[in-house]
């Protein structure tokens, strides 16, 4: 049972314990197929409105836990409800999949998510393998870091997919829960460390820039050559500069024999046009309209 249920019961503060436990089953709900998607939002937000029309949030000690906070409605006076406005029911359901996000990228690290005042809230626990554990301030640190190579990569001449430009590929959810459900800044979520409130990044739509499908799968340019390898039986490849890219040049095609390529490191040689592939995992490919653009070096110029 969660400390804070304890504490409620020990209070016989009902109606609370009642709101808090709401929140575990709709975690995991059961999907009745009468029920719709959100059901499980709904339900939980008559709950919290029920308990808070008639009953006023207790004032329970807090201590300084290491913990998520997300908040949904503003925090009431002591001794007084709870008040749930039109806009606060409105983006309850994204603040929740802010949590849910979180339980998916830290699991058993986390509590189950309880109501404090106007907030869903998470602490951070301890892990039963001291190797699987993690500081509040390295999530902080991860979080924050992740969030500046997605504005790096957007930034960038040439994105790289999220799954390349990104080192915990796994909090991306969280960006992505934090950035549909937070633009009122007067309410950002934050990381409570030691009772000092850490700002969670809160990222904007620009800055999940990644190339397109078809940028993935076609470039055109020119691109420096700087390595060839010879291959009779199956087409003579090239290596160019742009990710160091190996380039399949066509089999049995006189433009790309190797008489006519083998003097590309002789020179500065370039790749003129468009290579190709038709999916990931499969070889780049010249397009009928590449071809190869020697320069000769100038005299006493490596």
């Amino acid at each position: 049972m969660l400390p804070i249920v304890e504490d409620l019961v020990e209070r016989r503060e009902v109606a609370w314990i009642v709101a808090c436990l709401a929140i575990d089953d709709l975690l995991q709900p059961p999907t009745p197929p009468q029920m719709g998607p959100g059901w499980g939002h709904r339900a939980l937000l008559r709950a919290i409105k029920l308990v808070a029309k008639e009953t006023p949030m207790p004032e329970l000690a807090q201590p300084h836990h290491n913990s998520f906070c997300v908040r949904f409605a503003q925090e009431p006076l002591p001794g007084q409800p709870l008040v749930l406005t039109k806009e606060d029911r409105k983006n309850f359901p994204q603040k929740l999949k802010c949590i849910q996000s979180i339980i998916g990228a830290y699991g058993p690290l986390v509590s189950l998510p309880y109501v404090r005042g106007g907030m869903l809230v998470l602490d951070i626990l301890r892990a039963s393998d001291d190797l699987a554990q993690i500081s509040p301030e390295q999530i902080l640190e991860d979080l924050r870091r992740t969030h500046d190579e997605i504005q790096r990569n957007a930034h960038s001449s040439d994105p790289k997919p999220h799954t390349v430009a990104v080192t915990s590929y796994n909090l991306l959810p969280i960006l992505h829960a934090l950035k549909n459900g937070f633009t009122d800044a007067n309410n950002p979520p934050v990381l409570s460390i030691d009772g000092s409130n850490h700002l969670l990044p809160i990222p904007t739509a620009a800055d999940f820039t990644e190339p397109s499908p078809e940028d993935l799968h076609q470039k055109t340019g020119e691109f420096r050559i700087v390595g060839l390898r010879r291959d009779d039986a199956n087409g003579h490849r090239l290596l160019i500069t742009r990710d160091d890219l190996i380039v399949h040049c066509p089999l049995n095609d006189p433009k790309w024999a190797w008489a006519a390529i083998r003097d590309v490191l002789n020179c500065d040689a370039w790749l003129r046009g468009t290579i190709q592939r038709p999916g990931r995992g499969s070889p780049w490919r010249v397009c009928a309209e590449t071809a190869i653009i020697l320069q000769p070096s100038l005299p006493g110029v490596a």
